[in-house]
Parts: structure tokens; sequence; C-alpha cells
């Protein structure tokens, strides 16, 4: 399943182009930082997607500053412009996956993102004689790239769920297909 995950700003957007194949996670070439004017005139003209995934703002029972306000807005013109379904993830969801806590920073998702895609910042990101997957990743991509991460985490806890409520209710008769195979170790 090819889809796009963004973490939106109030001015301009992160975006990263992925795929989810047998339950890994795949990066396209696509990702970048665009101003949010351009990416609205650009999302109808993605093709081959199947889902698109916002970054929603968390708030923690404050006023939200104009911002966060802003950023919501472009929330709700990027999901109006894309033809593909959307979902929204929020900050303290995506965190949680990836950190086991709702608390952490941008850092230590970071950090995170290094070690799933390398083991470190040398082979992950690279340099520019060797460059590693993540080469040119820099600033809001690597929210994007959480973005990313954490829907497929959730997607693949979502259909080991449904596996499980099948088996339950007698269903385990249904031949696993390959996908299916991989999330129960086969």
């Amino acid at each position: 399943m090819r889809f796009l995950a963004v973490d939106p700003g109030s001015t301009e957007s992160a975006y990263v182009i992925a795929e989810l194949e047998d339950d890994a996670l795949v990066l396209e070439v696509q990702a970048g930082i665009v101003d949010n004017v351009r990416l609205r005139e650009q999302l109808p003209k993605l093709s081959g997607l199947h889902r698109a995934i916002f970054e929603f703002p968390s708030t923690f029972g404050s006023q939200a500053p104009p911002q966060v306000l802003e950023t919501c807005f472009w929330v709700g013109v990027f999901t109006q412009a894309i033809s593909v379904p959307s979902e929204k993830i929020d900050r303290r969801t995506v965190k949680a996956t990836l950190l086991g806590s709702a608390r952490g920073s941008d850092a230590e998702i970071r950090q995170v993102l290094l070690r799933r895609w390398g083991g470190d910042r040398g082979v992950a990101h690279g340099t520019k004689a060797k460059p590693g997957p993540l080469y040119g990743f820099k600033a809001d991509m690597w929210a994007a790239l959480a973005v990313a991460e954490a829907y497929a985490e959730v997607q693949a806890e979502k259909a080991e769920t449904q596996i499980k409520s099948r088996r339950r209710r007698g269903h385990d008769r249904v031949i696993p297909t390959l996908k299916t195979a991989a999330l129960l170790g086969g």
C-alpha cells in the first residue's frame, strides 16, 4: 500500500511517500518540505497513492496558539484536496508508538528512526559520498517519517488483532496470505 505521510505546519509542511510491503516500510525518493499552497496544488496530481496520513496537532488542555490553529486549518485543506482516503494521527500516538510513551522529544524520535533505518546516523543518513536511505532528511522531514513509521506500526497491530479475533471466533480455517503469515511468524 503506497501512502503519503505529512507533518503539516502553519506555512509549510514536510512529506514522505512510502510503501507498506509485507509489513515493512519502504521509502521512495519523494520526500521534502514544501510551502502549504504548493502542496495543496500538488495533492490532486499525485497518482498511485492508496491513502494519505496527516499528523494532527495534540493539545494538552491549554489554549492553542495561532500556529496550531493554522496547522489544523491546513490539515482540512489538504484532506479536501487529495483524491484518496485520508486519516489523522495525533502527535501523542506517534510518540507512544515509536517511543513507548507519549512523552519524549524530537531528538529521541530521530534516534529511533536512525536505529530502524540502519543502526546509527553514519549508516542511515550516510554522507554525500556514501548516502544512506535517509540521506537528505532534515528538519520536519524526520517528523513526516515518524508519521509514516507510526502509521505502519498501527496498521500491523490492527491486522494482528483482526487475526487473533478471527481465531477466537473459530475462523482459523482461513488460509493466511503472505502478509498475515508474516504477522504470525510463519
